[in-house]
């Protein structure tokens, strides 16, 4: 087991460790969902555009990486990183520093991490 799981157990016993995230969970749920979603939008935007190369705006070049909806999207990952770091502080003060801070809203909005690839659908195409 990961040092972090023994501090967990050896802190109160799983049943509060469930505890504690569960309480995180609802936390993520009421404060950060809305910012997921706003995220998970622009992230799906942005690799479109890079993708496929749309990136004119009035017959000028736009660049996908400095534009103001790449400045947005940064700006609202880092809303979203402290918000759930917020969320973990008050909840699951073991989780606060874990690699997957600001990524739990995203996985609540049911978005996948890359909306231009992923997994084919039955007719395969993705």
């Amino acid at each position: 087991a990961s040092p972090f799981v023994a501090r967990e157990m050896s802190a109160g016993g799983r049943d509060a460790v469930e505890a504690q995230k569960e309480a995180f969970r609802s936390c993520v749920t009421k404060d950060c969902l809305r910012l997921g979603k706003r995220l998970a939008g622009l992230q799906s935007n942005h690799g479109a555009t890079v993708k496929f190369g749309i990136v004119q705006s009035a017959g000028a070049h736009v660049d996908p990486f400095s534009s103001a909806a790449a400045r947005d999207r940064d700006d609202i990952a880092f809303k979203l990183v402290e918000c759930e770091k917020q969320c973990a502080q008050s909840h699951w003060p073991a989780a606060e520093n874990s690699s997957w801070i600001g990524t739990v809203s995203v996985d609540m909005a049911g978005y996948g991490n890359n909306k231009t690839g992923g997994p084919l659908n039955r007719y395969g195409v993705g």
